[in-house]
C-alpha cells in the first residue's frame, strides 16, 4: 500500500482523535487506492450498495416527526406478526404434527402459529389501506409500492397452502372448492390442491422463501426512498425526531 494513502489515513484518524471522537474511515474515491485495490469487484460492489443503500439510511439514529403518528406503525405491526409467525411455522415444522396435536405446549405454539396468520393479515389490510389513502406511491416510490402488493399476493397464496396442509374437513371443503378454480386456469398439473405433499413443500418451503425476499427487498426500497410524507407536510414536519443515545 502506497505512503502517501497511509499517511492521509492516520491523518484523518488523529483529527478525530484531536476532537475526542471515535469512527471507522471509509475512503469510497477510487484515485484514493492504490492501484493494486483498484476497480476491483468486492470494491465496485461494496461502493455501489454504500451509494444505492447508505448505512444512516438502512439503519437511521433519527426519524421524521410525523412517523409519530399510528399509520406509520401498521408496517412495523405486520414485521412483528411476520416473524412470530416464522419463528412458530418452524417449531411446528421441526416437531411434527403428532406434537402440536398431543402436547399442551405444541398446541400453545400451533395456536399462536394461527393467530399469528390472522393478526400478519389484519396488519397488512390496515397497512395497505393506510399507505394507498396517504399515497405511499407518491415520487420514485411506485417500485415500493409494487413490491408491498407482491408481498400480499405471495403471502396468500401461501396462506392457502397452509389451509389446504391442514387435512381436516375444512381443508377438504377449501381444497375441493379451489381445484376447480385452479383447473380451468390450466394450472392443475402445477399446483394439485388434492396432494398433500406437494402443498406442505408449497407452504413450508417454496413460497415463504418467496414472500420472505419480497418482503426483504420491499424492506430495502422503504430505506432507500424514504418514509412517505403527509400531503400536507410543512417543513417542520421533515426535520427528524432527536437521536437518543
Amino acid at each position: 500500500m502506497s505512503k502517501n494513502f497511509t499517511q492521509a489515513i492516520e491523518d484523518d484518524i488523529r483529527k478525530l482523535h484531536d476532537c475526542g471522537e471515535e469512527a471507522v474511515v471509509i475512503v469510497d474515491d477510487p484515485a484514493k487506492y492504490p492501484p493494486e485495490l483498484r476497480n476491483t469487484l468486492d470494491g465496485r460492489t461494496r461502493r455501489w450498495f454504500l451509494k444505492s443503500w447508505p448505512p444512516q439510511r438502512l439503519a437511521p439514529d433519527a426519524e421524521p416527526i410525523y412517523v409519530k403518528n399510528w399509520f406509520y406503525t401498521l408496517g412495523v405491526a405486520t414485521l412483528a406478526a411476520l416473524i412470530l409467525l416464522f419463528v412458530t411455522g418452524i417449531l411446528l415444522a421441526i416437531f411434527g404434527p403428532n406434537w402440536w396435536t398431543s402436547t399442551k405446549i405444541g398446541a400453545f405454539v400451533d395456536g399462536l402459529h394461527y393467530w399469528s396468520v390472522e393478526l400478519f393479515f389484519l396488519f397488512m389490510a390496515l397497512h395497505f389501506i393506510s399507505t394507498f389513502l396517504m399515497g405511499a406511491f407518491r415520487g420514485k416510490r411506485w417500485a415500493t409500492w409494487m413490491l408491498g402488493v407482491l408481498a400480499f399476493l405471495a403471502s396468500v397464496v401461501t396462506a392457502f397452502t397452509g389451509y389446504a396442509s391442514l387435512r381436516d374437513f375444512e381443508a377438504q371443503w377449501v381444497t375441493t372448492q379451489g381445484k376447480d378454480a385452479i383447473n380451468s386456469t390450466g394450472m392443475g398439473s402445477l399446483f394439485n390442491l388434492l396432494n398433500p405433499g406437494q402443498m406442505i413443500t408449497m407452504h413450508v418451503i417454496l413460497f415463504p422463501a418467496l414472500a420472505l425476499a419480497v418482503v426483504g427487498v420491499h424492506l430495502l426500497w422503504v430505506r432507500k426512498h424514504g418514509i412517505t410524507p403527509p400531503y400536507d407536510a410543512r417543513e417542520e414536519h421533515l426535520a427528524p425526531l432527536e437521536a437518543t443515545s
